[in-house]
Protein backbone atom coordinates (compact mmCIF):
# COMPACT_ATOMS: atom_id res chain seq x y z
CA UNK A 1 0.00 0.00 0.00
CA UNK A 2 1.46 3.35 -1.03
CA UNK A 3 0.52 6.24 1.21
CA UNK A 4 0.87 9.89 0.28
CA UNK A 5 3.77 11.36 2.25
CA UNK A 6 2.71 14.27 4.43
CA UNK A 7 5.03 17.21 5.02
CA UNK A 8 5.65 18.74 8.42
CA UNK A 9 4.92 17.22 11.81
CA UNK A 10 1.86 14.96 11.93
CA UNK A 11 0.48 12.02 13.92
CA UNK A 12 -0.80 9.01 12.02
CA UNK A 13 -1.83 5.39 12.24
CA UNK A 14 0.70 3.29 10.32
CA UNK A 15 -1.02 0.80 7.96
CA UNK A 16 -0.39 -2.88 8.71
CA UNK A 17 1.77 -3.56 5.61
CA UNK A 18 3.92 -0.48 6.24
CA UNK A 19 4.31 -1.47 9.90
CA UNK A 20 5.39 -4.97 8.85
CA UNK A 21 8.08 -3.51 6.56
CA UNK A 22 9.26 -0.51 8.63
CA UNK A 23 8.19 -0.63 12.29
CA UNK A 24 11.07 -2.47 13.96
CA UNK A 25 13.67 -0.56 11.94
CA UNK A 26 12.13 2.72 13.04
CA UNK A 27 11.85 1.47 16.62
CA UNK A 28 15.57 0.62 16.82
CA UNK A 29 16.41 4.28 16.10
CA UNK A 30 15.09 5.22 19.55
CA UNK A 31 17.36 4.90 22.58
CA UNK A 32 14.45 3.82 24.79
CA UNK A 33 13.03 1.16 22.42
CA UNK A 34 11.43 -1.84 24.10
CA UNK A 35 10.48 -5.32 22.88
CA UNK A 36 6.90 -4.65 23.96
CA UNK A 37 6.75 -1.90 21.34
CA UNK A 38 7.93 -4.20 18.51
CA UNK A 39 5.88 -5.30 15.52
CA UNK A 40 6.13 -8.94 16.59
CA UNK A 41 4.86 -8.14 20.09
CA UNK A 42 1.75 -6.58 18.57
CA UNK A 43 1.23 -9.69 16.45
CA UNK A 44 1.80 -11.91 19.50
CA UNK A 45 -0.97 -10.06 21.39
CA UNK A 46 -3.47 -10.36 18.50
CA UNK A 47 -6.67 -12.12 19.44
CA UNK A 48 -7.29 -10.63 22.86
CA UNK A 49 -5.96 -7.25 21.67
CA UNK A 50 -5.94 -5.38 18.35
CA UNK A 51 -2.51 -3.84 17.60
CA UNK A 52 -2.57 -0.29 16.22
CA UNK A 53 0.82 1.11 15.19
CA UNK A 54 0.95 4.90 15.60
CA UNK A 55 3.60 7.55 15.20
CA UNK A 56 4.44 11.21 15.25
CA UNK A 57 6.37 11.98 12.07
CA UNK A 58 8.23 14.94 10.60
CA UNK A 59 7.76 14.10 6.93
CA UNK A 60 8.97 10.47 6.69
CA UNK A 61 11.06 10.62 9.91
CA UNK A 62 9.53 9.20 13.10
CA UNK A 63 9.80 11.46 16.18
CA UNK A 64 7.72 9.18 18.45
CA UNK A 65 6.19 5.72 18.09
CA UNK A 66 3.54 3.91 20.07
CA UNK A 67 2.17 0.40 19.68
CA UNK A 68 -1.38 0.78 20.99
CA UNK A 69 -3.06 -2.46 22.03
CA UNK A 70 -6.82 -1.98 21.89
CA UNK A 71 -9.45 -4.15 23.56
CA UNK A 72 -13.19 -3.59 23.46
CA UNK A 73 -14.72 -2.99 26.87
CA UNK A 74 -17.98 -4.74 27.89
CA UNK A 75 -19.73 -1.38 27.44
CA UNK A 76 -20.40 -0.99 23.68
CA UNK A 77 -18.93 2.47 23.11
CA UNK A 78 -15.80 1.96 25.24
CA UNK A 79 -12.36 0.45 24.73
CA UNK A 80 -9.15 0.00 26.68
CA UNK A 81 -5.90 1.17 25.06
CA UNK A 82 -2.62 -0.13 26.48
CA UNK A 83 0.81 1.19 25.44
CA UNK A 84 3.09 -1.31 27.18
CA UNK A 85 6.77 -0.28 27.21
CA UNK A 86 6.12 3.00 25.43
CA UNK A 87 5.59 5.23 23.70
CA UNK A 88 9.15 5.98 22.62
CA UNK A 89 10.39 9.51 21.82
CA UNK A 90 13.40 11.17 20.26
CA UNK A 91 15.42 12.76 23.06
CA UNK A 92 15.95 16.52 22.90
CA UNK A 93 19.57 17.40 22.19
Amino acid sequence: MVTEEKKGVHWRVVPEQEALAQWDGWLKQFQDHHIRQSYRWGQHKKGAWRPVYTGLFNGPTPLALGLCLVRRAPVKAAAVVWINGGPVFQKAS
